[in-house]
């Protein structure tokens, strides 16, 4: 038996892939590149900051971009695939590899100029105050820090 309210968390996921598919190639002003994954991600609200945390093993720091556009946060980048010495074929293939991309919808749209982003051991960690309200509509990138 389906829950009450099934079809919220219809519209939620609904929104978030257009979200998605509408911020895809944010970045991507030169060459636009096809997405084939996207990362898990967590969105967590602490009291003065969101917190954006993002799985990307592998992903090495010049292969990333992150930005802002109004309420919504994208991270693309691209992630090579595993090089193997000799001739293999795939017996199961469950890891993403290649152009990468992500769009997190926020409550608000954050200024970005505040938020701070690291990439350790893998993981992407995106803080995002909630004091600072963007003063603008447009379309900024972020330096991802080591």
């Amino acid at each position: 038996m389906r829950d009450a309210n099934w079809w919220m968390d219809e519209l939620a996921l609904d929104t978030e892939r257009a979200w998605n598919d509408l911020c895809r190639h944010w970045a991507s002003r030169s060459r636009p590149q096809r997405v084939t994954w996207r990362p898990r991600s967590d969105l967590v609200e602490g009291t003065d900051d969101f917190y954006l945390f993002v799985d990307l093993p592998g992903v090495r720091r010049d292969g990333l971009r992150i930005g802002v556009c109004g309420e919504v946060i994208g991270v693309e980048g691209h992630r090579e695939a595993p090089r193997l010495a000799s001739p293999a074929r795939y017996l199961r293939k469950e890891i993403g590899v290649g152009p990468f991309g992500l769009a997190v919808r926020l409550p608000f749209a954050p200024d970005p100029r505040s938020l701070v982003a690291e990439l350790s051991e893998g993981c992407l960690r995106v803080r995002v105050p909630k004091k600072h309200p963007a003063t603008t509509e447009s379309r900024t990138v972020i330096e991802v820090r080591l």
